[in-house]
């Protein structure tokens, strides 16, 4: 068995394999951020369009629903026998003209949680619609879609797999290569379970960050957090909020607050 192990990963072997799977890891970096940059702008389009821009919200409703129900796979077969070019470069635009459409769908949910009331409170302050969106709506949107946002990133890197169908030399095909020199049951599963393991690094790396992350949240607000008197319950009572940080959006945040109140007072 030792002798098998040996005989499979060799130095020449192993380099062969890390190199598709740094092409994997690399092609879903760019179509994430593709898909990132276009789903932002297809959900605002999708969210806020209306009037005689409804047309544009309608035709991105359609995009997205098309796209979302049909296979990831058939996409990338498609346009590899359709569109001629650089294999890697059809690769990103294949995965992201299908992720754009689930990343739409993702930030449009945190676009859709944020109170429209902000809008009116940045609208008193003086606050171009596009201010807003810039500095108080995204960046909210943001924070509040990592989980999901993960997941997708996660879904991508495995999806990658299926550019093998296609002849680029991402992480899976470079195995199979490997693969096809090794005639033992043995030696195939021991090449199966290092593909599993990779990739399950690389995602599980990905989850712990984000409970990494979680946690710091906590401990920052804990932190941050101070007690002043309640404008709402009156001065014998306190209530915690966050010490904000010094930016325009935390000001514009606060000065939102102090207009509630002062037409809680009012009324």
């Amino acid at each position: 068995m030792l002798a098998l192990f040996y005989q499979i990963f060799t130095f020449a072997n192993v380099t062969f394999m890390l190199k598709g799977l740094a092409m994997s890891v690399a092609i879903a970096v760019l179509a994430t951020v593709i898909s990132m940059f276009f789903g932002t702008i297809l959900a605002l389009i999708r969210t806020y369009a209306n009037g005689p821009f409804q047309w544009a919200s309608a035709l991105v409703a359609v995009y997205t629903e098309f796209f979302r129900c049909t296979p990831n796979l058939l996409w990338i077969l498609w346009i590899y026998f359709t569109i001629k070019g650089n294999k890697i470069a059809v690769s990103v635009f294949a995965i992201s003209l299908f992720t754009s459409a689930v990343m739409a769908e993702i930030f449009r949910g945190g676009l859709n949680s944020i109170p429209k009331g902000q809008f009116e409170a940045a609208q008193s302050q003086g606050f171009s619609f596009l201010q807003t969106l810039w500095y108080i709506v995204l960046p909210q949107t943001y924070k509040k879609v990592i989980p999901a946002l993960l997941s997708q990133v996660i879904t991508i890197i495995k999806d990658t797999s299926f550019l093998k169908m296609v002849d680029v030399a991402e992480f899976m095909r470079n195995c199979a290569i490997v693969m096809g020199s090794i005639y033992d049951v043995r030696g195939m599963i021991m090449l199966l379970a290092f593909e599993a393991i990779c990739y399950f690094v690389i995602c599980f790396t990905l989850c712990c960050q984000r409970i990494s992350e979680n946690h710091c949240d906590r401990l920052r607000r804990a932190d941050s957090w101070i007690n002043i008197s309640s404008p709402l319950r009156g001065n014998s009572e306190a209530w915690a909020v966050p010490l904000p940080m010094l930016s325009l959006r935390s000001l514009a945040l606060n000065t939102m607050t102090g207009i509630s109140w002062m037409r809680l007072q009012s009324s």
